[in-house]
Formats: C-alpha cells, structure tokens, sequence
C-alpha cells in the first residue's frame, strides 16, 4: 500500500538528547509511527550506514489508508456534576453516534454557551473510511445535534 505521507525530524533536549522521526497518514490525519534515534544513530543513518538501530513506537495502523471525515457535534448539558467538561465528556460518549469518535476537547471560547438558560457544549467527531465509503449515517442524529 502507497499513501501520501508527511515525515517531521526534530531534536529533543529535554533530558535525553535524540531525534524523534515522526510519520503521518495525510489521508487519515494520523501519526502511525515515532521513531527515535540517538544523536549518533542519526548521523549514521544521514550519512548512510544501513540498519541502524532505533525504537519505534507505532499506533494507529487501522486508520492508515483511511478517509477521515470530520462534524461538528454540539448538545444540551443537563448534569454539571462534577464540572462541565467532565459532564461534556460523559454526555458526548452516550450520545456520539456509533461509528464516530469524539475528540473530548472542550477547552476552546466556543465550546460551551447558554442558550435559554440551557447550557450547551460543542466538540469535534472523527470516523475513518476506506477511501471507497461513505461515514457512518448522520440523518437522525443530524436533525438534533449538527
């Protein structure tokens, strides 16, 4: 499988001098792999020695390959308890439609507002599809929440 990729090299000096590698899916928006390599490992690499040894953390593979498709979700929080962004997070998972993946930020100027009285909150779902799909219906849930 070929996809379109973007590849970050950056150095790390917090405490433990290294490059970090990081690789993304353009298509699917997702970081699959984290390589880090010492300094000296990444002067052997650049400078041609083959093999050169590095851990690589990978994640993410199911959506490699993928379409992302990206709503806005925005509903009525009724329960407060213990504070509005841990009610957010609870209301958002019983309510996210399946299929979907809320992304649990609620930390922008316009994820909370009163309207009515009513207190409401707005985040950002995600699904991945093979580029030949359509996303998970919306129709029903659309009318209310988006």
């Amino acid at each position: 499988m070929k996809i379109d990729g973007k590849i970050t090299i950056h150095r790390i000096h917090s405490g433990r001098e290294c490059i970090e590698i990081e690789f993304v899916d353009v298509q699917s928006g997702t970081k699959f792999a984290l390589a880090e390599l010492s300094l000296e490992a990444f002067a052997d690499a650049i400078t041609g020695r083959g093999m050169v040894e590095c851990t690589i953390d990978v994640c993410g593979l199911e959506r490699v390959g993928k379409v992302m498709h990206v709503k806005s979700i925005k509903f009525p929080l009724l329960d407060l308890a213990p504070d509005k962004k841990v009610a957010a997070c609870k209301e958002v998972a019983r309510i996210c439609p399946e299929g979907w993946v809320p992304d649990n930020y609620f930390g922008s100027q316009d994820s909370f507002w009163q309207d009515d009285g009513v207190l409401w909150a707005k985040c950002i779902i995600r699904c991945w599809v093979l580029p030949d799909e359509q996303p998970p219906s919306l129709d029903r849930f659309e009318e209310i929440y988006i």
